[in-house]
């Protein structure tokens, strides 16, 4: 019998031995396969002979995106779904994003597993259950955990393969039993917080509630010194100092210290009556779903997906909704502000709706240019006032379906990297920054793109071209600990590549040259700071952004498309001439003025725009 072992987490290698020797002794044939390049990394490490998957991957991330919204549209805004509302906001505005997200993944790994299967041709695979449970998630953390598994599920299933999946045991028990007990330390100590500021502290002229990180609203809260603040995401208060504390009157509340027995007992009679309707609709809803890709039957999975979402999204949405309609009606703001109203986080748009249906103004500042095409997010964003990057950001934006009202302000965040343009002396020797983009396997960039990306680095020291190179990876974030750790491997001896991971941007600009992103965030990051940049757009995802969004940067000269290693490594030589980058400076302004609003004071125009808004209502 021939068994094939598919490994996609480092916890599982420990297990590999054991089940190898197990099949070993009964004469079976015994393939191991890495779903993922760090676990091919590690299998290395310890020896064990493998095989790669990287050869698997052939559906394009924009089809299976678009495959998902083709899906999800139809069935979300059918008949069937007509109940599931509450409070007059409809739940297919709030968990539309997370199924696609959910499902795009699926598609991922089916496709993966299927070449893996018909090219090796097992009677049995083994894999595990993922470890990877997040302690405090969405309705779907749990399916999302198991996305792999239920890959291997739909495959094994329809063609007839046997499946043993195996659990790896409870290795984050502990962990989320002392998560946990922390968590439940510090909301006392918020509370005891938020009492003495409430005591002890006058109320100011103006109450904002934010959600988002602080990093990202000081800025503009600094410009508006009449306002407390409530604030949403209570572990910011770590990186808040003390007198801004004091000063800005900060508390930290989530909706549900607002929840009264009252509201409660009503929002479980209403969580009742929906998972009643549910339950009457779902036999036939079932009966009608046939859902395939590559030949795969996803209707089970699928079933699956949409009990779950249906009976916890009700429960979420429900106590959500309640809790913030008593939280906005209890502190009565003056606004409201979010970090992403289109989001796997629900009480984004639920703040946004809410707000207005008691007529207080909602806004955003924009955060990214972010992926357009099918299943695109910012389509379902909720917040009343978006305020955008400049005319060019808010004009495509409108086209990709957003229904608000833009500002064309710019971004506070950028208010920094739009001082550097002043004095800012380049550096010597001639050096490049590379923005390495964070493991997002199954959605956007995969561990293979991650390894393709530190090749052609590797690549470029090799030619002819004096050059230092900057690896900038995310801090901080579990989604770039592979990124940090491989090119820290793969440049100890390279001394012309620096890995930098708890730098920020702003640091790195002072001594760069020239940009290389794929990240659409980073691009205009660099144009503010008036750096020339090149977008790398060699994987597909990075491919449909820039379809999207970077032909006008290319129109007008101030950003270089590179789609090759080798496309990328002209560029780059091309930029060592000091007289070629000062030309793109001098585009880069003028294209700035004109499609941006890249010039400092984003922080107080947006300060401006809110005050103008709460004048008014």
């Amino acid at each position: 019998m021939k068994i094939v072992i598919l490994i996609y987490d480092n916890e599982q290698v420990k297990r590999v031995g054991q089940v190898i020797r197990e099949h070993q002794n009964k004469q079976n044939e015994v393939l191991v396969v890495a779903l993922r390049a760090d676990v091919e990394i590690t299998l290395k490490e310890v020896g064990i002979p493998f095989i790669s998957s990287r050869e698997f991957r052939s559906v394009d991330p924009v089809e299976r995106y678009a495959f998902s919204e083709e899906l999800v549209t139809p069935l979300f805004h059918s008949k069937k779904f007509d109940f599931w509302s509450f409070q007059n906001i409809d739940f297919q505005t709030l968990y539309q994003p997370l199924l696609q997200t959910y499902l795009a993944e699926l598609l991922y790994w089916i496709d993966m597993i299927d070449g893996i299967m018909a090219t090796h041709a097992p009677q049995r695979i083994v894999t595990w259950d993922s470890a990877n449970i997040a302690a405090i998630g969405n309705v779907l953390s749990v399916k999302n955990s198991k996305v792999v598994t239920d890959a291997v599920f739909v495959v094994s299933n329809q063609k007839s393969i046997s499946c043993d999946i195996r659990s790896v045991g409870n290795v984050f028990v502990l962990h989320n039993t002392m998560f946990r007990f922390k968590r439940l330390l510090f909301i006392f100590s918020i509370f005891i917080w938020n009492f003495a500021i409430t005591v002890f502290k006058k109320p100011k002229s103006v109450r904002l509630i934010v959600s988002d990180i602080w990093r990202n609203s000081a800025p503009y809260i600094k410009e508006i010194p009449e306002a407390e603040v409530v604030v949403w995401d209570r572990s910011e208060i770590k990186n808040i100092n003390f007198s801004t504390l004091l000063k800005n009157r900060m508390r930290f509340f989530h909706a549900n210290t607002f929840r009264t027995y009252k509201s409660k007992k009503q929002a479980q009679r209403q969580i009742i009556l929906l998972n009643n309707q549910w339950i009457k609709e779902r036999d036939d809803f079932f009966k009608k779903l046939h859902v395939s890709f590559l030949g795969y039957n996803l209707s089970p999975i699928l079933g699956e997906v949409f009990d779950m979402l249906v009976l916890r999204g009700s429960k979420e949405a429900v106590f959500m909704i309640s809790d913030v309609q008593a939280m906005l009606l209890n502190l009565k703001p003056h606004a409201v502000i979010v970090r992403a109203s289109a989001s796997g986080q629900v009480h984004f748009p639920v703040l946004c709706l809410i707000a207005k249906q008691l007529s207080i103004p909602s806004f955003e500042p924009q955060h990214g240019l972010f992926y357009l095409g099918p299943a695109s997010v910012p389509k379902y964003s909720q917040v009343e006032y978006l305020a955008t990057y400049g005319p060019l950001a808010s004009s495509e934006l409108h086209t990709a379906g957003y229904k608000g009202i833009t500002h064309d302000i710019g971004s506070p965040r950028f208010d920094v990297y739009s001082a550097l343009t002043k004095n800012r002396q380049s550096p010597h020797p001639y050096t490049a920054l590379f923005v390495v983009p964070d493991d997002t396997t199954g959605q956007w960039f995969d561990t293979y793109e991650i390894i393709d990306l530190f090749k052609c680095v590797e690549d470029i020291t090799k030619q002819n071209i004096n050059i230092n190179i900057i690896l900038k990876v995310r801090a901080g974030s579990k989604t770039s600990n592979f990124a940090a750790r491989y090119a820290a491997m793969k440049f100890i001896n390279t001394p012309q590549v620096q890995v930098a991971r708890t730098e920020t941007l702003a640091e790195l600009f002072k001594k760069t040259d020239v940009v290389v992103s794929v990240f659409s965030t980073i691009i205009l990051e660099a144009l503010a700071a008036n750096i020339p940049t090149i977008y790398l757009g060699s994987a597909p995802f990075h491919r449909a952004i820039e379809k999207d969004h970077m032909y006008p940067y290319y129109k007008y000269e101030v950003v270089m498309l590179a789609h090759s290693c080798g496309e990328l490594t002209n560029i780059l030589s091309r930029l060592q001439s000091l007289s070629e980058r000062d030309s793109i400076k001098n585009r880069i302004k003028k294209f700035n003025l004109m499609n941006f609003t890249f010039i400092s004071g984003a922080s107080k125009r947006f300060a401006n725009l809110i005050q103008g808004k709460i004048r008014k209502t």
